[in-house]
């Protein structure tokens, strides 16, 4: 692509299947409402590990847009080497937790004011082992409903899909007894489900951690020990309306995560994705990236 020198540029990674087909669309609209004012360069993935790809050789751009999902965009802040270049969200996946963080809708014209405008906010990024995370990791519960939708996955999803893999889990669970450490001080032995949030969404609907916020350099955790499908269900409608329940669940915060268990591997995930099992240590990463918002943080 042949770039104008006076002019800024643009890196748009998009999902094309996002939205059931809208990422596409989306793109392509962002890079139209961008063009007057920006060189852009529209990259479309093709397979998972493509937006991580283009994130890493960013050096002739000078800003980064996501078109997609929270798995998208995990993608491309795990696969940044450098942390310079402030990076827009067009949020058009199934949550859109970090969307709903910043302000951000589906709508391009939105997406490319705010890149012009050049507005952007710092945020605090977590790592799990040698990965990167930017709203919450799950190990236990949610992470076995993620492995059972992934199994059964054929092209894009839809929050209708985490319907049948969530009420089979919510039948067969049997949790493991979690380890947790915060800052090197155990504050668990009997955990059945953890929670490492970085912003109070999840899921779209649920706040199980409402204080959490990404520029605090600390990571919101939350313990479930009671093991029964009750305390499971009370807990997600709390959630639901921003609630905490001491009664059934520890909350701390730190820098420092880890997370361990005798009797089994444990499934992880991360915003969203697979990706492995217990032990893991949470780590977080202060104001490592910044991100175009239509909210003041």
């Amino acid at each position: 692509m042949r770039y104008d020198p006076e002019m800024p540029r643009t890196l748009i990674v998009a999902n094309p299947i996002s939205g059931r087909g809208r990422g596409r669309r989306s793109a392509d609209a962002l890079a139209q409402a961008l063009r007057p004012a920006r060189d852009v360069d529209l990259v479309f993935t093709t397979r998972r590990g493509d937006a991580a790809r283009a994130a890493a050789d960013i050096d002739r751009v000078d800003e980064i847009a996501v078109v997609g999902g929270d798995g998208t965009i995990n993608e491309v802040v795990s696969g940044l080497q450098r942390f310079d270049r402030p990076i827009g969200v067009l949020p058009v996946g199934t949550a859109n937790l970090l969307g709903t963080w910043l302000g951000m809708t589906g709508d391009p014209t939105q997406t490319a004011r705010r890149i012009i405008e050049g507005r952007a906010v710092p945020f605090d990024i977590g790592r799990a082992g040698d990965q990167r995370f930017f709203a919450v990791g799950g190990v236990g519960f949610d992470a076995a409903v993620v492995r059972g939708l992934e199994a059964r996955r054929r092209g894009a999803i839809s929050r209708a899909s985490y319907i049948r893999p969530t009420l089979g889990e919510l039948y067969r669970y049997r949790p493991a007894r979690l380890r947790v450490l915060v800052d090197e001080e155990p504050i668990a032995d009997d955990g059945a489900w953890v929670l490492v949030c970085n912003i109070p969404h999840y899921a779209a609907y649920f706040r199980f951690a409402p204080d959490a916020t990404p520029s605090d350099g600390r990571l919101d955790v939350v313990v479930l020990r009671r093991r029964s499908r009750w305390a499971l269900v009370d807990l997600h409608r709390r959630a639901l309306r921003g609630r905490t329940n001491p009664r059934s669940a520890i909350y701390a915060r730190g820098e420092r995560v880890r997370i361990e268990c005798d009797d089994r591997s444990v499934p992880l995930q991360l915003d969203g994705d697979l990706a492995g099992e217990t032990p893991v240590t949470f780590r977080v990463e202060p104001s490592l990236v910044r991100f175009f918002a239509a909210t003041d943080r």
